[in-house]
């Protein structure tokens, strides 16, 4: 199981994440997020810490296209060619919108119409769901009904392409997460963000709360 961190917001806990393995990490470029950072400190991250093997991931939401290339050609100036830069968005767009930037990106969905939409996707890496999402179609009992949709659009999109699709679940660190859940969706990476549950104060992480909760997910052999 692979894990992915985003939320990070300066050098230090970039560091801090890098030092215990972590080598997938999403930097949240949406100016009203609490997680904000600017375009100039992803960029200096990324030159002065990160390796060509991180896998870096930039999050948007409503942003417009011209905002998202700006600071793709800023990354680009650090990362050649964008080697392991891909894009994260934080809500359904357009997949003709997704797809305009000729990069592979990843997609939060909340439906199966959604779902459905992403079959014509080119660029596709994978689809993000969020813990709310699943809890919510076990109350409606349609755990089963996604399943098997999800099934069939995993095989759909295997035909044209060499990867298989990244299923990716969102998750909070306190969360008590089932081995059935990763088995029954067939998740294969878990993402954490940085939020008031490992922080001591506003943008300060508790360092070793975080290894703590890394530690135990390690040893619970979710990650």
């Amino acid at each position: 199981m692979d894990l992915r961190v985003k939320g990070l917001y300066d050098l230090q806990t970039f560091n801090l994440f890098k030092s215990q393995q972590v080598k997938s990490f999403g930097f949240d470029l949406v100016p009203l997020s609490f997680n904000f950072i600017q375009c100039y400190q992803l960029v200096n991250i990324l030159q002065k810490e990160s390796d060509k093997n991180d896998l870096i991931y930039l999050q948007f939401k409503d942003d417009k296209d011209f905002v998202i290339k700006s600071i793709l050609d800023e990354v680009q100036y650090v990362r050649s060619k964008l080697n392991n830069v891909f894009l994260e968005f934080k809500k359904m767009r357009d997949v003709e919108f997704m797809e305009k930037f000729q990069i592979d990106y990843v997609v939060h969905i909340s439906s199966m119409s959604e779902l459905k939409e992403l079959l014509k996707a080119q660029k596709l890496k994978g689809i993000s769901l969020d813990k709310y999402f699943l809890d919510r179609l076990q109350m409606q009992n349609a755990f089963g009904e996604f399943f098997d949709f999800l099934e069939d659009f995993e095989k759909r999109m295997s035909k044209q392409r060499s990867q298989p699709i990244l299923i990716e679940l969102n998750s909070n660190w306190n969360d008590s997460l089932e081995h059935s859940i990763y088995d029954f969706f067939n998740i294969n990476q878990v993402c954490l963000e940085i939020n008031s549950q490992v922080e001591e104060d506003y943008r300060q992480v508790n360092a070793p709360k975080v290894i703590s909760l890394l530690n135990s997910f390690q040893k619970n052999q979710l990650l």
